[in-house]
């Protein structure tokens, strides 16, 4: 795999994550890519994750950093602000983000990068996929699969984007991009991944080509318990996908 050192930044928002945060996949992690470096941004948590970062932080000196918001501000806001942070935190080929949960374990940060093969750096977006499929352990609620499936098709509609699976938090972005993506806040507290999306197709057409995006078919994805996101949460996300595709076909 050619990947330069610290070729890779990942933003992992935290809300009260303490009795989540899975240590030894972190410490794997950073054990077995060297290219790898982690910003957790805390996101107004009221338990322990504070403390716990800080640890993290202390025991990986120059591969993590901890971003402190003081009150919540949400998932996307978290994730804005983290890649911003980022950007001034040395090289990088990629900045990206992954869900504190780990349900994609975050040793698969490895795959993504082999799967989009040598000329990786060529590309401006790798999103995961969760495809069920042979050979793959996808494991989800049977009612978020089938609203996630639905959710998808009405936004590759909208949109226009081929896209199999809009959701799915593990993302990778070229760090040329980051500045143009979240230099500004986002429409949705939701679905921001969607305005993601969104964004890049309109940083291509600034530049007269399609970005290069690459969808990557998970190896596995294990839901999580403790999730913030309802089943309620889906006819608020459809409203905001209508909006995000009124301002971005402006």
């Amino acid at each position: 795999m050619s990947l330069t050192p610290s070729a890779v930044i990942l933003v992992i928002p935290c809300y009260n994550e303490q009795a989540r945060l899975d240590l030894p996949a972190i410490h794997s992690a950073l054990t077995n890519m060297p290219w790898l470096r982690l910003l957790f941004a805390n996101d107004g948590s009221r338990d322990g994750t504070a403390d716990l970062l800080e640890t993290i932080m202390q025991t990986y000196p120059g591969r993590v950093q901890v971003q402190t918001l003081l009150h919540n501000r949400g998932k996307a806001e978290a994730i804005r602000l983290g890649a911003l942070q980022a950007l001034n935190w040395g090289h990088s080929d990629f900045i990206g983000y992954w869900d504190a949960d780990f349900a994609v374990p975050l040793i698969d940060l490895e795959y993504f990068v082999w799967f989009a093969g040598p000329n990786h750096r060529q590309l401006d977006l790798i999103i995961g996929s969760r495809v069920r499929r042979l050979g793959a352990d996808i494991q989800r609620l049977f009612w978020r699969h089938y609203l996630g499936r639905v959710f998808a098709t009405i936004a590759s509609l909208l949109l226009r984007l081929p896209v199999y699976d809009t959701q799915c938090g593990a993302k990778l972005i070229a760090t040329r991009n980051v500045n143009q993506i979240f230099q500004s806040p986002f429409i949705s507290r939701w679905i921001f991944d969607v305005e993601v999306l969104a964004r890049m197709n309109a940083i291509g057409q600034q530049r007269g080509r399609a970005p290069e995006v690459l969808e990557v078919p998970l190896k596995a994805w294990k839901e999580q318990g403790g999730s913030k996101v309802k089943a309620q949460h889906f006819v608020q996300a459809l409203l905001e996908m209508c909006l995000i595709a009124w301002r971005y076909s402006r």
